[in-house]
C-alpha cells in the first residue's frame, strides 16, 4: 500500500491520523464490516524516528521491505554518503 492510498483510505473512513508514541509511526483505524481495519504508515517523522534509533544504537545500516511506496518527504531526510 503506498503512503498516498494509505491516507486516501483513512480519509474516506473518516479516521483520523494518529502518532504511536511506543513505535514512532502515524496510525488510523476505522470500523469495516463488524471488525476494525487498522493502517500503520511510514512518514518522514517516523523515518526520521528510525534514522535516529540508527545513529543511537551505532547500527550499521537498516533495510527497507519495499521502495516506492513511501511517503515523498522521506528521501530528504536520508544522509549523503
Amino acid at each position: 500500500m503506498t503512503w498516498r492510498w494509505g491516507t486516501h483510505l483513512a480519509e474516506r473512513a473518516n479516521a483520523p491520523i494518529r502518532w504511536e508514541e511506543t513505535d514512532q509511526v502515524p496510525f488510523a483505524y476505522y470500523p469495516n464490516g463488524g471488525t476494525y481495519e487498522w493502517l500503520f504508515l511510514e512518514n518522514a517523522r517516523s523515518f526520521q524516528a528510525k534514522l535516529a534509533l540508527l545513529e543511537e544504537r551505532k547500527l550499521r545500516g537498516f533495510s527497507a521491505w519495499v521502495l516506492g511506496l513511501e511517503d515523498d518527504d522521506i528521501w530528504p531526510s536520508l544522509p549523503k554518503k
